[in-house]
């Protein structure tokens, strides 16, 4: 039977340890990121040999993160892991998780700072939700404005070092069929913050990316396309001992079993019994140790990150326009917009009394349609600006630009922003009918 205790609840704990030899290596005093400079900085990031406890305690690592973490109970397989090396350590692991949750939402929450604050932990890893917050541009998902995650991360960087704990950054993958620059963006995005605050980072996106290329019949996502199979998992948990611990395992173990998570949908609970949560021949353990290995090689010469790119805007821009009057826009306009995950029909409505241009706004789904008046309705220049809102619905207020180019009214729609979730950006055109 699967247990019953959520993850999520006040108190709960998931304390998963393997027995193993204690650690041997001094842990330095602690220097705040601001009395360091930047390369002292991103070459303590990658340094984790001189911060393991000399205790003979466990090395305590708590995680905080949904489901990229507890999708095969990543926290117990890096602790298998760990108990395998040459020579063994010794770990107790445990993890404050929420399926989709962002840090922004683990803040809010305060589960997780209780148990930076109430526990002794040597390692806290923070896992962001995989695309930096909730965004779609054009219907698509897109990275998050970096800013929305770098926030929260610091303020709970600021806890962690306030307990004398180490703070890790999960730096994930981008989905199966993402452009190569959402890749980039995520490592810019975890790099950059690790290299402000000194944080160790676990480049297990980078390493991912090689290891598919290499190998693209080794299936490291889940059916799904975002998600980890059991070998993602692996992949992850190799990065972030490789980066705690100081090295990969010379030899991955073929199996590791422990106990899976109960509701892969809310993360809560694990099942009582023991399971398989990873097998795969040696061949293919043998590729995730040597690129695991090898990417956090070429990071730590790199000064302790891999490189940083520049951070794409999430932005679309209008283009530019012709003077505009209420006598042009009056009439009734019809296009197709790109806002939600598929193309929805739109129209315009405009009428001018005394002056004054009202419109109305419609969309059309394949089970009826919304109608809504829109506000806030002005010219400015050459641009049309208006707002939708309906209080029936949990969306926040629609944004809405346009501008009259070659016959036609092309505008960009805004809903909510990169701190209120979710975002979304899109564009739409229509003509006169």
């Amino acid at each position: 039977m699967p247990c019953r205790r959520p993850l999520q609840c006040r108190g709960a704990r998931l304390l998963l340890a393997a027995l193993a030899i204690p650690l041997l290596a001094s842990a330095p005093a602690a220097q705040s990121p601001a009395a360091r400079s930047p390369a002292q900085a991103s070459a303590q990031a990658q340094s984790p040999r001189k911060v393991l406890p000399a205790s003979a305690a466990p090395l305590r690592v708590l995680f905080i993160g949904n489901s990229y973490t507890y999708y095969h109970n990543l926290p117990e397989i890096m602790a298998g892991l760990a108990a395998g090396a040459v020579p063994p350590r010794q770990l107790h692991v445990a993890m404050e998780v929420e399926g989709g949750a962002t840090l922004q939402r683990h803040w809010m929450r305060g589960t997780a700072l209780r148990r930076i604050e109430e526990e002794s932990w040597d390692f806290v890893v923070l896992q962001e939700q995989s695309m930096l917050g909730v965004t779609l541009v054009e219907g698509a998902p897109a990275i998050n404005d970096p800013a929305f995650f770098q926030q929260y991360a610091r303020l709970f960087d600021r806890a962690i070092r306030r307990r004398g704990a180490r703070t890790v950054l999960y730096s994930t993958w981008s989905r199966r069929n993402a452009p190569a620059s959402q890749q980039a963006a995520l490592d810019a995005a975890y790099g950059a913050l690790g290299r402000e605050i000194g944080a160790l980072v676990a480049p297990v996106g980078a390493t991912w990316q090689r290891v598919r290329a290499e190998r693209p019949t080794l299936e490291l996502f889940d059916p799904d396309g975002s998600h980890p199979s059991p070998v993602g998992s692996l992949l992850a948990a190799s990065v972030l001992w490789g980066v705690i611990g100081g090295e990969v395992p010379a030899r991955l173990p073929r199996e590791l079993r422990g106990h899976p998570v109960a509701d892969l949908t809310t993360g809560a609970g694990l099942a009582d019994t023991l399971a398989i949560l990873v097998a795969l021949p040696e061949r293919d353990a043998a590729l995730v140790r040597a690129q695991a290995a090898q990417v956090i090689r070429e990071a730590r010469a790199a000064g302790g990150l891999l490189p940083i790119s520049t951070i794409p805007p999430l932005a679309l821009a209008l283009p530019p326009g012709t003077a505009l009057s209420p006598g042009q826009l009056a009439g009734h306009w019809t296009g197709t917009m790109r806002l939600y995950g598929s193309p929805v029909e739109v129209s315009l409505h405009f009428t001018t009394t005394g002056g004054t241009l009202r419109g109305e706004w419609t969309e059309v789904y394949e089970r009826g349609r919304l109608s809504l008046m829109v506000e806030g309705l002005r010219i400015e220049g050459t641009t049309l600006h208006f707002a939708l809102s309906d209080p029936r619905f949990l969306m926040p207020t629609v944004y809405h630009r346009a501008v009259w180019r070659g016959g036609a009214l092309e505008g960009v729609a805004e809903a909510g922003t990169a701190e209120q979730l979710p975002h979304l950006i899109g564009r739409w055109t229509m003509r006169a009918r």
